[in-house]
């Protein structure tokens, strides 16, 4: 019952902002692929500072969000106000030689409630594309970070936990693009560790989650071929290895996580990104993939590999986004990383006036345990708005409603709302 209200409230969220449409300023379509939500008036757009050829933009937000089960317990739900406070800065530089991009943010966020401890938040990323010629570009990025893992995006990024855990992780990346007359190839390889500090709450004892720290290493090739910027087939390989602490002892914890999730994989994909129309965009992949693990008991999985999206834009004021994904999840979820994922999701987002854009989200997805323990499946609905007040302020305030089956079953809502100043 609870799935079919959400539906029903995202579905009647954006017949309403169609049907307001009429009082939104004429605007012209967003490019190619992009969403309305990208897309800033000039007259609210933040002006950066310069240094030579550098645009920074600094600003700081706060947040404060209700949660009415903060530990994502099945029974007896605890709920609490999280305030954050955060301010960040993003550098920029665009140049035919290269492209660069930094971003540095530090925080705190505290519990209203008391019982939980203060949570340090501070990340530091940055990437650089360079421009060798007209067909060699090597690119390299990297990324500090320790957060809360209640402040990942579930939706976008797959990081939901949902407790109260913070979260350390390192990544790096380099890679090189080399064009070949209407044929390019992109080389990508990519490490990151992850590491938990905190307890989770688990059949009403805490227990802590350090066993889960794991390690992540890929390797990409793609060769793509295109005569024309509106169409790309290409064809991909990757090899990846991910690598877990040593399983806990504790005989408390249920047999599947006290299993050592360790394993090694691939997956080769086919696929076409096609400019359908100045409306429709599609970028779609499909192939095998195979992820054995180093624990016996863990049986392989394999199958159906898919990575599918579809932006369309209906009006010049609405875009309607749709994913679907077929993976290992590479998830941040100390109780589900390493999991087979099945998802779809979908997004709409509608210029209700030049300075607020609404957005609608619904989400389904499905963890296959490897055969050991119960599979879960997942469901989110949200609902989102954000308002400029001016070049400077910005308003935003989210609802989203979350349920588990399964695998860890709970139910959580969240409110959040948050102002940030541009500086």
């Amino acid at each position: 019952m609870i799935k079919t209200d959400c539906i029903r409230m995202a579905m009647m969220s954006a017949a309403a902002a169609g049907a307001l449409s009429q009082h939104a300023h004429a605007q012209n379509a967003p490019a190619q692929g992009a969403s309305v939500s990208d897309r800033t008036q000039s007259e609210y757009r933040q002006e950066p500072l310069k240094l030579g050829s550098l645009d920074i933009f600094p600003s700081i937000q706060l947040d404060a969000e209700y949660s009415d089960n903060i530990f994502a317990a099945p029974t007896a739900p605890v709920d609490d106000v999280v305030f954050s406070l955060a301010p960040s800065l993003i550098v920029r530089e665009q140049r035919p030689d290269r492209d660069l991009f930094l971003q540095a943010k530090i925080g705190v966020e505290t519990y209203a409630s008391g019982t939980i401890d203060d949570q340090f938040l501070g990340s530091l990323e940055g990437r650089l594309r360079l421009r060798q010629g007209r067909l060699t570009r090597p690119y390299v990025s990297f990324g500090v970070a320790r957060n809360s893992t209640r402040g990942r995006d579930a939706v976008d990024d797959f990081l939901f936990i949902a407790q109260p855990i913070a979260i350390t992780s390192y990544r790096s990346g380099i890679g090189l693009e080399r064009d070949f007359g209407p044929f390019t190839l992109d080389m990508e390889g990519r490490a990151a560790r992850t590491q938990f500090d905190g307890d989770i709450l688990f059949d009403n004892q805490l227990l802590d989650v350090g066993f889960r720290d794991f390690e992540n290493y890929v390797g990409r090739a793609q060769l793509s071929y295109s005569q024309s910027p509106n169409q790309r087939v290409f064809v991909s390989f990757e090899a990846n290895s991910q690598n877990f602490s040593a399983p806990s002892q504790n005989l408390a914890l249920p047999d599947f996580l006290r299993l050592d999730r360790s394993s090694d994989g691939y997956r080769a994909e086919i696929g076409l990104a096609r400019q359908v129309t100045d409306l429709l965009m599609i970028d779609a992949r499909v192939g095998y993939l195979k992820q054995s693990f180093d624990d016996p008991t863990l049986r392989s999985a394999s199958g159906l590999s898919l990575q599918a999206s579809a932006t369309y834009n209906p009006t010049p004021l609405t875009t309607i986004k749709a994913t679907a994904v077929r993976a290992i999840d590479t998830t941040s979820n100390p109780l589900s990383a390493g999991l087979v994922r099945t998802e779809a999701f979908v997004r709409i987002d509608h210029e209700l006036l030049r300075n607020l854009i609404v957005t609608a989200t619904g989400r389904v997805a499905r963890f296959d345990q490897s055969g050991i323990g119960a599979d879960a499946t997942e469901w989110t609905a949200a609902l989102e708005a954000r308002y400029l007040l001016s070049r400077r302020w910005v308003v935003t305030g989210r609802l989203e409603h979350f349920e588990r089956e399964g695998l860890f079953a709970f139910n959580q809502n969240r409110f959040k709302v948050s102002l940030r100043y541009r500086f």
